[in-house]
């Protein structure tokens, strides 16, 4: 039998991952426990347990790969799927693995494109902190009744005392969420997150809320702040790009993640002072360059084109690369926005 528990990186996707692996063992015994992302990593857990392991198979992944959906859709297995908020997400990876912002988000952005694979299964059941305040025996029962899973009455009442003993108090998920994991309950907004990134963090969590709901992504406005100088080494966009200076790479990022599917980025720019014949070149790459322009930069005023791409692998991060293709002797450069949404048809 195959237990399979997908989850964002966060308390509730690990805490229920936990409580997963307590049913198939008092059930079964003896099982094979299976963290994985990417089939090859679950070949090799696979094969390093004889056969008597494997009458029951648990199985979990905070950011399971292509691959593992249609293993599991093949197999037509039940799944649970742990997915939290946004910004839920970012404030446990950020603090449970020490991440800055940029890249906390960044995972964040990947873990929901790669859970979003699921959301619409017929076989998953969605767990979210609306369960929270659910009795943890109820929601228990529930797990079991999902996965079809023999389990009598004695095996039952050894589930809840591992989970819950006497002494411990906990009567609801959320208690056992909170005694699994107290360090990161109850937290607000992380007051050393500067004003941008609190924007930043804003603007992404009400985007990407969608495919977490269900309801999917259809445009996305990502953060100039997130946007890298490429003329500062590891330095965020925060004012204008001096031109001076050789054909180079001058602005690239934000390394964030997309669902699958056809896209196009609106980008502005505003440019100032720039009277020579400069000439500027933006690409989209993701693996590789899915699309690219080159156009000539005006004098001064905005200045807007579109880049029309497709994302064949949601883990893959996407970034849009402009560089100015001549040499400048003068002239400053403003990314306005970069803005994505869905082509149709």
């Amino acid at each position: 039998m195959l237990l399979a528990s997908f989850g964002s990186p966060s308390a509730l996707g690990y805490a229920t991952s936990s409580i997963v692996r307590r049913i198939g063992g008092e059930i079964f015994g003896a099982h094979l426990f299976i963290q994985a992302s990417n089939l090859e990593e679950f070949r090799q857990h696979w094969h390093s347990v004889g056969q008597e392991h494997r009458k029951c198979v648990i199985l979990f992944s905070d950011c399971p790969h292509r691959e593992m959906a249609a293993l599991i859709a093949n197999v037509r297995a039940p799944i649970v799927m742990v997915v939290e908020d946004f910004v839920d997400i970012f404030l446990y990876v950020r603090r449970s693995r020490q991440m800055a912002f940029a890249q906390a988000v960044r995972f964040t952005t990947q873990v929901i494109c790669a859970l979003n694979h699921f959301l619409l299964s017929p076989n998953v059941k969605r767990i979210s902190p609306a369960d929270y305040e659910q009795s943890l025996a109820s929601f228990v029962q529930s797990l079991v009744s999902f996965y079809g899973a023999p389990c009598d009455d004695i095996q039952f009442a050894a589930i809840m005392e591992g989970l819950a003993p006497p002494e411990s108090h906990i009567e609801t998920l959320y208690d056992y969420v909170r005694a699994e994991f107290p360090h990161v309950q109850d937290h607000p907004i992380d007051n050393q997150l500067s004003p941008a990134e609190k924007q930043a963090l804003a603007q992404l969590s009400e985007a990407y809320g969608g495919l977490i709901s269900g309801f999917g992504m259809d445009e996305v406005n990502w953060p100039v702040s997130m946007f890298l100088n490429w003329d500062v080494p590891g330095a965020f966009l925060d004012s204008p790009i001096e031109l001076l200076g050789p054909a180079r790479f001058i602005i690239c990022g934000p390394y964030l993640h997309l669902p699958e599917g056809d896209w196009r980025m609106s980008v502005e720019i505003e440019v100032e002072e720039c009277f020579s014949d400069n000439q500027i070149g933006a690409d989209i790459f993701s693996e590789r360059i899915l699309t690219a322009i080159s156009a000539k930069l005006p004098a001064s005023g905005r200045f807007g084109f579109d880049l029309d791409f497709r994302v064949v692998n949601s883990l893959a991060p996407v970034e849009i690369r402009m560089q100015l293709s001549t040499g400048a002797i003068e002239g400053r450069l403003s990314l306005v926005h970069a803005a994505l949404s869905r082509r149709r048809g």
